[in-house]
């Protein structure tokens, strides 16, 4: 995999809904005597074709700038919330877990019970962070809680909605759309025209 590619999609690693790790008692206490690099695993989900390689030069500069050292388990898309069941169910949960519904049952039992860390009260000390917007942030949150890191997506349009290809629309004459009846229209103008 290309590192420009990998560069894109690290940051989104990083924030894109992980879960923000696991309370697991003593692991503090062994991480402040230790000054070696911290191992971090973490579970994401795959949607490229490979993952991408566990020598990449920004993985690699990542963990010399935050003296870790990142173990990531790429899950393919087609299996990840079935192995995300397990893995939740099983206990033994990473300490960054990509999840995709905030919202499932598992997910807030867990959160509730305590299996994951609030980090609500930290987000004011992280400007980028902070500058998410709030909708992401209460959309995301348990019982007023954060338990991670929102995805980065436009809340009003992108997603799902059709892109509409300008050159087209320049060749039939036809304006931008902006009503659900302008769509149709210009769909119709795509098929008949």
């Amino acid at each position: 995999m290309k590192t420009t590619t990998f560069a894109k999609l690290l940051p989104v690693l990083l924030t894109a809904g992980a879960i923000a790790g696991c309370a697991q008692p003593g692991k503090e206490e062994a991480a402040a005597k230790d000054t070696g690099p911290t191992p971090i695993n973490i579970m994401m989900e795959l949607t490229l074709t490979e993952p991408p390689a566990d020598d990449n030069p920004v993985k690699q500069e990542i963990e010399k700038r935050t003296n870790t050292k990142l173990n990531i388990s790429w899950v393919s898309s087609n299996n990840f919330v079935e192995k995300q069941n397990v893995t939740l169910a099983s206990g033994d949960i990473p300490e960054l877990m990509m999840v995709n519904d905030a919202y499932d049952p598992q997910v807030m039992m867990l959160a509730r019970q305590g299996a994951f860390w609030d980090i609500t009260p930290f987000v004011k000390d992280y400007p980028n962070l902070q500058a998410l917007q709030a909708d992401s942030w209460k959309n995301t949150s348990i019982d007023g809680k954060s338990y991670g890191v929102p995805r980065l997506r436009a809340l009003i349009g992108g997603g799902n909605f059709p892109l509409i290809r300008k050159d087209w629309l320049d060749q039939l004459g036809l304006k931008q759309p902006e009503t659900m009846d302008d769509i149709y229209q210009v769909f119709k103008a795509f098929t008949e025209q």
